[in-house]
């Protein structure tokens, strides 16, 4: 029986090497078939002519917090930017009437508008209870108008 088994030692060390070589080469084509799914898949993604389509954008923070949002509504194309505490502080909407930038304060009230209606340059201030305290208006016809409003929206100032 040892003879045999002395004879079979060869043989057995060859099918080892043989199952090894085997393993390998399995981990080698499994590896080789995952890159070539992942290719696959990236060119799934990759949009043609380099064009990225979507109805909204939205940029998060580390946090997960919602920062930044390029999107369309009913008035038009729009972009917000998010404080960190979530509050709507920049808008930007470009709008049928024309473009309106509207700044607000940490309490989401608009302190500062500036907008272009139907080719006129316009800009507005607020006061904390977002009510209109200044305008200042540039017409080709009139030329630039400057009003001041007290805190009840009455003009207190106005010139032309």
């Amino acid at each position: 029986m040892s003879d045999d088994a002395e004879n079979l030692r060869p043989l057995i060390e060859r099918l080892q090497k043989l199952e090894k070589q085997n393993r390998w080469m399995k981990n080698v084509v499994l590896a080789v078939l995952g890159l070539v799914g992942c290719l696959f898949l990236m060119a799934q993604t990759l949009p043609a002519g380099g064009t990225i389509e979507a109805q909204e954008f939205v940029l998060r923070d580390k946090d997960g917090n919602v920062r930044a949002r390029l999107g369309m509504n009913v008035a038009g194309p729009n972009l917000s930017l998010y404080d960190p505490t979530g509050i709507d502080r920049v808008g930007l909407v470009a709008g049928e009437d024309g473009p309106v930038l509207a700044l607000r304060s940490g309490k989401d009230k608009i302190q500062v508008q500036l907008a272009v209606m139907h080719g006129i340059p316009w800009l507005s201030l607020f006061d904390v209870t977002e009510k209109e305290r200044a305008t200042l208006v540039v017409n080709d016809v009139k030329g630039p108008l400057l009003t001041l409003y007290d805190a009840k929206g009455k003009v207190v100032f106005s010139r032309p």
